[in-house]
């Protein structure tokens, strides 16, 4: 991935059951990548469950600490679990939610994702505010999901949706810093992770 990116290793079990995951491995931030974010997160506009265009990066991760996932509504596999645990996130994030950290869901299926589909799915999972669904054309988000690190290498494993929804990307834009984690940490384990980015 061509950002500044700080690792987190999937999980791995130990013996009792608890998840277990590398520390990431803490990177000074680069203007540079700042700059490179910017191109790669793109402003063509895609539209939210408002049904308001947005601008996504100068409206939704220029400045900020954001948590990037890609679901789609009629998914029955990871996304239902990946949105539910980021719920579960936003509860214990408390006031900083919306106001230190963001969630921005991207859909994997725009060919039949509508701003009334997110609308439905977000109110389902009790979003009111800063957390974000963008909707909008197939090669925009395809070429995103790429850019932003959500592919496989192996082109049937990416065709499956399903596996892209089971990741997240953490990224503090100020500082040009990333990290890629399993969806499948606990939701303690993605708070700190959010908070090592945000540092």
């Amino acid at each position: 991935m061509p950002f500044v990116l700080l690792t987190l290793a999937a999980c791995a079990s130990s013996g009792g059951g608890r998840s277990v995951a590398a520390a990431p491995v803490e990177l000074p931030a680069l203007e540079g990548e700042r700059a490179r974010t910017a191109e790669l997160v793109g402003d063509a506009p895609l539209v939210d469950q408002t049904g308001r265009e947005r601008r996504v990066f100068t409206e939704l991760v220029r400045d900020r600490v954001v948590v990037i996932s890609f679901v789609y509504t009629r998914c029955q596999g990871s996304c239902p679990g990946t949105t539910a645990k980021l719920a579960r996130v936003r509860d214990l994030l408390g006031e900083r939610f919306g106001r230190d950290v963001t969630f921005v869901t991207f859909t994997l299926d725009p060919e039949r994702a509508t701003p009334a589909d997110f609308a439905e799915y977000a109110r389902a999972h009790g979003v009111t505010h800063g957390w974000t669904f963008l909707t909008g054309g197939k090669e925009r988000l395809d070429k995103l999901r790429r850019d932003l690190g959500f592919y496989d290498l192996d082109p049937v494993l990416d065709a499956d949706r399903t596996q892209h929804a089971a990741m997240l990307a953490i990224g503090n834009e100020p500082r040009g810093r990333w990290m890629h984690l399993p969806a499948a940490l606990p939701a303690d384990a993605i708070v700190r992770a959010i908070e090592r980015v945000a540092r």
